[in-house]
């Protein structure tokens, strides 16, 4: 027997009646924090994946593009940066005229702003580099000197249980790549 309508005492709570559970649900991915790094022209020393025996040096580079897949790590206890690894495809041309594409990596720390305190289950993240105009030559591929243009966004989601109103459970869309994309200007 309840008290009054609105009682909130320890034996009213055990007698209301437990909400029903949809009959089907699914799992939903919600941003809960971001991140955006934009950086003109800062010098990254590149390690690159051994060029060919036919290139003779001096080298120079002449295009750098993000290929494959990003890696972010939260840096701290706090999820309050995130390292992300870029990796980088490298045009690289000798004194002759002959180009090669070379592999190398990027790590840049991205800081990071959290909408709520709630579990981070992944990151995901997005970016785009351009090479600065400049002349880049060097000898030695495994400290090569670059001018990067960067821009890199950061997601940290979480998985939400949703319950569909009805017995029939919508369809699952293709995944969508995350919007909006990262704009270097």
């Amino acid at each position: 027997m309840k008290h009054f309508d609105h009682c909130q005492c320890d034996k009213c709570r055990q007698q209301r009646p437990m909400r029903p559970e949809a009959a089907c649900g699914f799992l939903m991915q919600q941003i809960v924090s971001q991140g955006r790094l934009q950086e003109r022209c800062r010098r990254f020393c590149l390690s690159l994946s051994p060029l060919p025996r036919l290139l003779a040096p001096p080298y120079s580079i002449r295009d750098v593009q993000v290929n494959g897949d990003i890696t972010v790590l939260p840096s701290d206890c706090c999820a309050q940066e995130a390292a992300v690894t870029l990796p980088l495809s490298v045009l690289v041309c000798d004194q002759k005229g002959d180009s090669h594409r070379a592999q190398a990596q990027i790590t840049v720390h991205v800081p990071l702003r959290q909408s709520h305190h709630e579990q981070i289950s992944s990151y995901y993240a997005q970016a785009q580099v351009h090479l600065c105009p400049q002349c880049y030559c060097f000898d030695d591929p495994t400290q090569a000197s670059v001018f990067l243009t960067i821009c890199v966004q950061v997601f940290g989601v979480q998985l939400k249980a949703l319950y569909a109103p009805s017995p029939c459970a919508p369809a699952c869309p293709p995944p969508l790549p995350l919007y909006p994309q990262p704009r270097c200007q």
